[in-house]
């Protein structure tokens, strides 16, 4: 029986070094250049038979003939010593330079070679860790700050509604929170739901159109106070004056023509319908010129 019996489940250990050993016994092994960057005098590649006081002495020469930053590649055994001439270069600096370190993995291909003449020429791939580091100047005064591309600038939504009544979107809210309120009442007061419980609100009108006169004070509220910024911060003061204007004859032409239905509907003025609708009238045609005077505006 064997002294040291194979584990239950455990692999049969096998000897891949003495693999290797006999396949190198039949060819011999010769390795390629592996792939480098482009040629030029910032990246230094560091190998484990390069003279370490060689290459010290040029990193500090090109550091010091005005190179902003230089790579170091190596990789396998020589990455120790791309390790420490970075810390040497680093520590001769006096805090000047600062790193910045990389890991990957390349591919290797080697070339065997038979001893033999019936063999051929075999290739062989292999993947060795490789580490790339980046040293450059770490002061303030070298620091080049890359300008952005500027920012497309979107075009602002064309809302023509909004342009020819001259209102923002929050007075248009305004205005229809208000409106809401109001279909509900009137209905209220045409189906007689409510005329028992509230006959004095239900019989006057102008108890039925108070929403619509509620939200001409607060649009008359807001328009003034924006009225205000505008002539206070912009510097086209005309133009404050102008949306100023355009908002209070809006607002008074709707006030005067609320104010005439609800005389109308209880009956306390002898007024036709045209004319209780002529502030309509009045304010189409304003609204009518202003559409034709803004660019665009078709």
């Amino acid at each position: 029986m064997d002294s040291n019996p194979t584990e239950r489940g455990a692999k049969p250990r096998t000897n891949r070094n003495n693999q290797q050993r006999g396949n190198n016994q039949s060819h011999r092994v010769v390795r390629k250049v592996p792939p480098r960057a482009a040629s030029d005098r910032q990246n230094i590649y560091i190998t484990s038979k390069t003279d370490f006081k060689a290459q010290h002495k040029r990193c500090e020469d090109l550091l010091n003939s005005g190179a902003k930053e230089i790579y170091l590649h190596c990789m396998g055994y020589s990455i120790t010593r791309g390790l420490n001439l970075a810390l040497r270069l680093i520590q001769n600096s006096d805090g000047a330079l600062s790193y910045a370190i990389n890991t990957s993995t390349i591919q290797l291909v080697d070339e065997l070679h038979p001893l033999c003449d019936e063999d051929d020429i075999t290739f062989r791939q292999r993947n060795n860790s490789a580490l790339h580091i980046k040293i450059f100047n770490s002061s303030l005064f070298d620091i080049v700050v890359p300008k952005l591309p500027a920012q497309p600038v979107l075009p602002a939504p064309d809302y023509k509604l909004v342009r020819w009544l001259g209102l923002t979107e929050f007075e248009i809210l305004v205005n229809l929170c208000g409106l809401l309120v109001f279909t509900i009442t009137l209905a209220f007061k045409i189906s007689g739901t409510f005329n028992n419980v509230f006959p004095e609100m239900m019989s006057d009108w102008f108890s039925i159109f108070s929403p619509l006169f509620f939200i001409d004070i607060c649009n008359a509220y807001f328009c003034v106070i924006v009225g205000i910024r505008m002539y206070l911060d912009s510097d086209n003061k005309r133009k404050a004056l102008h949306r100023f204007m355009w908002s209070t004859y809006f607002l008074v032409l709707i006030a005067i023509f609320k104010y005439l239905l609800c005389l109308k509907l209880s009956g306390k003025t002898g007024l036709e319908y045209s004319e209780v609708f002529s502030p309509i009238f009045v304010l189409l045609q304003l609204v009518a010129v202003r559409a034709c005077q803004l660019p665009n505006s078709i």
